[in-house]
């Protein structure tokens, strides 16, 4: 009797022991499959990784030795020559027969401007950095009118000249430079208490602007954030998201991996659909979870863009908008961001 208890124990004992192990099986194998799903996801979606931004720091001897071939100027000016800028980059370096495109700081420009010392060596342009702002603000030679803002950039030296220390980043902020500005309309509505502070929002999308910029992205204003921008210069009052574009040429897939690291700015809540026809992602501030901003990726066809949207129940619908072939600038509560050059047409066809 002793002897046959005895044999119950270890049986028992055994199975528990096999038990246990099984457990951690499991667990290990499920873990294991977690891990290697998310990295077969990505090595799914790896073709939509866009190559890293070339190394285009240029060394100030090359520099030197294209500015030297230019006429030179008697007062400090900042190169906004693109095509100069451009030759720079490939080493290309040539004599031009043409004005200079340049740019000087305001009150430089005034004071060489009532002293008639400009020349006619040179097309120029002023710029100055207003306050409370996080851009930079030319004015046209020609009319004197407010025509571009690009986000504050660092400055290299070389005797008179000046030019972008990021060449390349100069070129793509200039590109998307042309300001246009917003109605500031007063809307009728019911009185309502602002979901979303206005300056708070502009802060936390200018963060994920710039963690864009540095994947090379360049992110639009979206649906109601672009309608409120435009129409009333501001952030709609009873919204309760933001909402960002990003052109598909130009998105880089391996952001994601940003939003996973311990000292990320921002949480990514959820993902939908496939890179190539209707991905989004929303995310929030770390310290400031009540602020979510939608990010979509935008996809041109023949003779429209449009962002794909997903509702509660996971049916996939599309928002249709004028072909986006340019980009211009905005300004949101003293930050810059980009837009459509033609947001009147995208507003009047999704009738916000």
């Amino acid at each position: 009797m002793r002897y046959s208890s005895r044999i119950i124990f270890l049986c028992i004992f055994a199975a528990f022991i096999l038990g246990v192990i099984l457990m951690l099986y499991i667990i290990i194998s499920t873990s294991s499959i977690s891990y290697k799903s998310r990295i077969k996801n990505f090595d799914v979606i790896s073709a939509f990784r866009r190559k890293s931004k070339p190394n285009t720091k240029v060394s100030l001897l090359t520099i030197r030795k294209c500015l030297d071939l230019l006429p030179q100027p008697n007062f400090t000016s900042l190169i906004i020559d693109t095509e100069i800028l451009q030759n720079i980059i490939e080493n290309k370096c040539r004599k031009v027969s043409r004005a200079i495109k340049i740019a000087l700081h305001d009150k430089m420009y005034q004071e060489l401007k009532r002293s008639d010392q400009l020349g006619r060596k040179f097309s120029i342009a002023n710029f100055s950095y207003p306050e409370d702002t996080d851009y930079m603000r030319f004015h046209d030679d020609e009319t004197g009118r407010f025509a571009r803002i690009i986000p504050r950039i660092k400055i290299r030296s070389c005797g008179e000249y000046q030019v972008p220390a990021d060449i390349l980043l100069f070129l793509e902020y200039w590109k998307r430079s042309r300001y246009i500005d917003c109605l500031n309309l007063t809307v009728e509505r019911k009185p309502m208490e602002q979901v979303l502070d206005p300056v708070i929002s502009v802060m936390h999308l200018a963060e994920l602007r710039n963690m864009f910029v540095s994947f090379n992205m360049y992110p639009l204003l979206n649906g109601g954030t672009l309608l409120g921008w435009y129409r009333e210069c501001s952030v709609i009052p009873h919204t309760t998201d933001l909402d960002f574009s990003v052109k598909y040429d130009e998105f880089d897939i391996s952001i994601i991996e940003e939003f996973w690291k311990p000292s990320t700015k921002f949480l990514m809540n959820r993902r939908l659909g496939m890179p190539n026809d209707s991905f989004e992602i929303t995310v929030s501030p770390v310290d400031n979870p009540g602020y979510p901003i939608d990010v979509f990726v935008m996809y041109d066809e023949t003779n429209h863009s449009y962002v794909s949207g997903t509702n509660h129940i996971g049916m996939k619908f599309r928002y249709k908008y004028p072909l986006y072939d340019r980009y211009c600038s905005a300004d949101l509560k003293g930050k810059l961001f980009w837009i459509t050059c033609d947001p009147e047409g995208v507003v009047k066809v999704n009738e916000y």
